[in-house]
């Protein structure tokens, strides 16, 4: 039996920024607890590697200015070493570089005023035909910005991205991108009006030496001995509406105050004792996620580009796009040499997955040349990093089984769920740092707030 001081702690499965930032309010708050990361590092999904002098992150990682709370602890825990990066994102089309989000004098200059005035013409015209939401991505995308910008930037680049054709994904699955690009600033910025780039990418957050530096300064607040490397959950077991136990390394450890679980939701649910209902496990194992292949390029040259972010929407090109980290922080790559990381969605197992790392090298080293960016003499080495469970795959109908899993789990009264693969759901990284401070206020020193009781669903049955 554990002592009382330490069954008013709280277990917190998963170390990476959502883990973290409930460990980070937890400690604010004097509440006790644990973080338990399956890897050898913390960081999750959102980590910084580094191979001899370059350094790139597990993705275009930035904080977004959009949580004022989230921004000001970040601030606090970084100081200096955040810095405010003002670095334009392009769309890389047919040789040329587009700003995005668009603007009216480089559209026009890049696309021609003819194709131009076409986008705007049939936003236009197509907001004033179609009324009510559409429920796929593909028939909202057509309906917000017409056939030629949906062909020309979305629809492809979707395609890539979650691997199934874009009538098959929810409108969901833009993250509120296409909320933001509505039909007033598409409109604006074609035809140059003021307020244009007031969505999409705008100025953003990056810390000095990688977007590691974020967990590295949490880490650090919470305490090293407060968080369990190469700690791997292997079990849990739910007693009388509460997760009672959970196992680590096969080894149980007694739970007491609260679990909160950052782990892919549907990973949870299969290791459950007792089992769910079928109801449950269906829901769960009809959830899917995106994988993603990283290649590193390191070049023998100071500059590729301006650009904080290069979408290839193109689907001649394998990668959905490509960062270049030293535009976030100079110290990324060594004096006088850059980099560029490639992101290639995939699915684990598929046959682009179990490409060899040269041979998937060699692939986006071939693309890089076709688009005049980079020459091969530039490159000197190459680094491939594998990333499972980048990204949730919103397909059409996806609410309903996800409303059965989080009705299920929203059952346990000291359990609580953080972050995009535990939730389900396309966040950012600001939201996953309000998300954990919300969640340790539920837990105050000395006592364990209930859960809701979930109304009844006869899915579960």
């Amino acid at each position: 039996m554990a002592r009382e001081t330490e069954k008013q702690s709280v277990a917190i499965l998963g170390g990476g920024i959502a883990g973290l930032s409930c460990g980070y309010f937890l400690k604010k708050r004097n509440i006790p607890f644990t973080i338990y990361e399956s890897g050898g590092a913390h960081g999750g999904n959102c980590s910084t590697f580094a191979v001899g002098g370059f350094r790139f992150d597990s993705g275009a990682h930035r904080l977004h200015d959009k949580d004022p709370d989230a921004t000001a602890e970040i601030k606090s825990l970084l100081g200096e070493r955040l810095r405010k990066v003002s670095a334009p994102s392009h769309i890389y089309h047919e040789g040329r570089m587009i700003l995005f989000p668009i603007s009216a004098p480089d559209s026009f200059k890049k696309l021609g005023a003819e194709l131009s005035m076409r986008i705007a013409a049939e936003a236009l015209l197509g907001r004033a035909l179609n009324r009510g939401d559409a429920a796929d991505f593909e028939s909202r995308s057509l309906k917000q910005y017409g056939k030629t910008l949906a062909n020309l930037f979305l629809l492809n680049y979707s395609e890539k991205l979650w691997g199934i054709p874009c009538s098959r994904l929810s409108a969901e699955a833009s993250g509120g991108r296409l909320k933001g690009m509505n039909l007033k600033t598409v409109v604006a910025a074609t035809l140059g009006l003021r307020g244009a780039k007031e969505h999409m990418d705008g100025d953003f957050y990056y810390p000095d030496g990688g977007i590691s530096a974020i967990s590295e300064a949490m880490a650090d607040f919470i305490g090293r001995e407060n968080i369990r490397l190469n700690s791997i959950v292997t079990g849990v077991r739910a007693e009388a509406g509460a997760i009672a136990e959970v196992a680590v390394n096969g080894q149980p450890v007694e739970t007491a105050a609260g679990i909160v679980t950052t782990i892919p939701c549907d990973e949870f649910v299969r290791m459950m004792t007792p089992a769910p209902p079928p109801g449950v496990r269906d829901a769960a194992d009809s959830l899917k996620f995106r994988d993603m292949i990283l290649v590193a390029l390191f070049l023998d040259v100071e500059s590729v580009s301006g650009s904080a972010t290069i979408y290839f929407p193109d689907s001649k090109y394998p990668f959905t796009r490509a960062c270049e980290p030293r535009n976030r922080s100079e110290a990324m790559s060594p004096s006088e040499k850059t980099s560029l990381v490639f992101e290639i969605p995939c699915t684990e197992g598929d046959a682009v997955w179990k490409k060899g790392d040269d041979e998937i090298a060699g692939i986006v080293v071939e693309s890089l040349s076709a688009t005049g960016l980079a020459r091969k003499d530039d490159i000197s080495g190459c680094a491939v990093r594998r990333m499972k469970r980048a990204y949730p795959v919103m397909e059409i109908g996806f609410e309903k089984p996800l409303r059965i899993v989080m009705d299920y789990l929203g059952g346990f009264r000291n359990l609580r769920i953080a972050g995009r693969n535990a939730e389900f759901h396309y966040s950012w990284m600001h939201d996953m740092i309000a998300r954990g401070k919300s969640i340790a206020g539920e837990f105050p020193p000395g006592e364990t707030r209930r859960a809701a009781k979930p109304r009844q669903n006869p899915d579960l049955e």
